[in-house]
């Protein structure tokens, strides 16, 4: 007859090894923070550039990153006819700077009814 064959475990290490194990892999399925960037139409190229060196930062960490596009409703009045590419221009600034390796634009630019506001996810 075979004795019986026990194994003397401590049960707090155990359990602490449970748990890590548990936190690590809810971290590692934890999905990235969408970032947010906000775009004044007609903005200075050295503040476009710094926002979009941030901008690129969060991209390489794997994050998504929203841009936002705002334009002052008297100049979209002042604009007329040329109001609507506004937003797309200042899109289109954004999108050379960040390159074409760096980001894709997912979707169309949103916009609201007036002109003043869009929103693109890259």
């Amino acid at each position: 007859q075979q004795p019986s064959v026990v194994k003397a475990q401590d049960y707090e290490k155990n359990r602490y090894k449970k748990t890590k194990a548990s936190q690590e892999s809810a971290f590692k399925s934890r999905s990235k923070a969408v970032k947010v960037f906000k775009f004044r139409a007609g903005i200075a190229e050295n503040d476009l550039q710094r926002k979009v060196q941030n901008m690129l930062k969060h991209l390489k960490e794997g994050h998504s990153c929203q841009i936002t596009l705002m334009a002052r409703r008297w100049l979209v009045e002042r604009r007329g006819e040329d109001a609507p590419c506004l937003l797309g221009e200042t899109l289109e600034q954004v999108v050379a700077c960040v390159g074409e390796d760096e980001g894709t634009l997912q979707g169309t630019l949103k916009r609201n009814d007036a002109g003043t506001h869009g929103s693109i996810v890259m």
